[in-house]
């Protein structure tokens, strides 16, 4: 079965990243929007991790609906998109929004969660 992983992190990063281009200039926007845990911004409920996360299940739900493999599809990414708003770093987040590229942790961390969410879920079962 293929995960929905790439897509929906690459679309949540992108709109989530509007003016961070750098580590500090994550730790401002964070701050601004209420962020005290600056090596996992996304994990406190923020204004940002609403907006990752509503576009991650946003991106998700279109994915898996195009492959058609939509069997528990909403449960799937709502899981997926909150465990990856919990575990992205903020470095992790700043290497994708300067180089375009997924770093090699997060691909690692985006595996585990799809496959945790999926399992969990009954995805595409």
């Amino acid at each position: 079965m293929k995960h929905l992983a790439l897509g929906g992190v690459l679309l949540a990063l992108a709109i989530t990243s509007a003016g961070a281009d750098d580590m500090d200039d994550l730790r401002r926007e964070a701050a601004k929007s209420g962020v005290t845990d600056f090596e996992h911004p996304m994990r406190e409920i923020t204004s940002a991790r609403t907006a990752f996360v509503v576009a991650a299940e946003r991106t998700c739900a279109q994915t898996g609906t195009a492959m058609k493999v939509t069997a528990n599809l909403g449960e799937y990414c709502t899981c997926y998109a909150g465990r990856l708003a919990d575990v992205i770093t903020a470095a992790e987040f700043v290497q994708f929004v300067k180089a375009s590229v997924v770093p090699a942790s997060l691909g690692e961390k985006m595996k585990t969660v799809s496959a945790a969410c999926a399992n969990e879920t009954h995805y595409g079962k």
